[in-house]
């Protein structure tokens, strides 16, 4: 139960443990922002390469609006 509580507690102040747990959310939240409106183009996302270390599971979002901007991610959570 313990690591739950501490999961969410980074979660609402990710930069209170900016290098340990809140290190992932922040990352993500850096490469939506990136993004921008219209993104950087599919494959050109650079959080995936190494900034962003779960890319491919947990935060495959943040790598969508990354690279197809807020209009993509607005997409994606409409088709969801």
């Amino acid at each position: 139960m313990k690591f739950g509580i501490e999961r969410l507690l980074a979660y609402i102040n990710a930069s209170a443990d900016a290098t340990g747990r809140g290190y992932q959310i922040l990352a993500a939240r850096s490469a939506l922002v990136s993004g921008g409106l219209w993104g950087r183009g599919l494959g050109r996302g650079t959080a995936k390469l190494g900034a962003l270390p779960m890319a491919h599971s947990d935060f495959i979002y943040a790598v969508i609006g990354e690279e197809t901007g807020l209009l993509g991610a607005l997409a994606v959570l409409a088709l969801f």
